[in-house]
């Protein structure tokens, strides 16, 4: 039985085809399940205009409502998912294809890729992760490089472009650089 995955994104800027990855179809012949990132939808309310955003979130509920009489199966962490057995068809090999080479405008659907997994809930938490949101991700924090900062002093620092010595560049003078290129406090 061959799975099968669509990335969904959704498309915030057309003219350069700009796009955040917001949620995932998983399937087989058999079943569906769908999730969609609750905090990448959450941030493109400020990315794009409030009617592009209604409209986006009308075709998430359409998705909802067209997956097992619309309820909601789970809320895993920081996304929503949504299922749907073979009596309940959502989605389908065909159907992703069609929608990834027309359906192009506010969500937009990648072509369906096969995988060699059976479609239930760890695997579709692994590729979720992997293609569209991890949860509970927080930025790297930068440690201050303390031994930087006591030898800060002893760097002189030569500014390329205070100095003249790219080419094209006006001989170094007080007015262009009045630091001089050096760090100060």
């Amino acid at each position: 039985m061959d799975t099968f995955y669509s990335i969904l994104s959704a498309v915030i800027r057309p003219e350069i085809q700009e796009k955040i990855t917001i949620g995932l179809a998983l399937l087989d012949q058999q079943q569906v399940v769908v999730g969609f990132s609750k905090p990448k939808i959450n941030v493109l309310r400020e990315l794009v205009s409030n009617e592009v955003y209604q409209t986006l979130k009308m075709n998430i509920q359409g998705i909802q409502q067209a997956s097992v009489g619309g309820t909601k199966v789970k809320r895993v962490n920081d996304y929503l998912m949504w299922g749907a057995t073979s009596e309940h068809p959502i989605f389908s090999q065909q159907y992703l294809k069609y929608l990834s080479d027309y359906r192009q405008n506010i969500l937009a659907f990648s072509a369906p890729a096969v995988v060699d997994i059976p479609v239930n809930q760890a695997n579709f938490n692994r590729l979720f992760e992997l293609f569209v949101h991890t949860p509970n991700f927080e930025p790297a924090k930068v440690k201050e490089r303390k031994e930087f900062n006591r030898n800060k002093e002893k760097i002189q620092y030569q500014s390329p472009f205070c100095s003249g010595l790219l080419l094209g560049c006006l001989p170094h003078s007080q007015s262009a650089c009045s630091n001089q290129g050096r760090f100060s406090r």
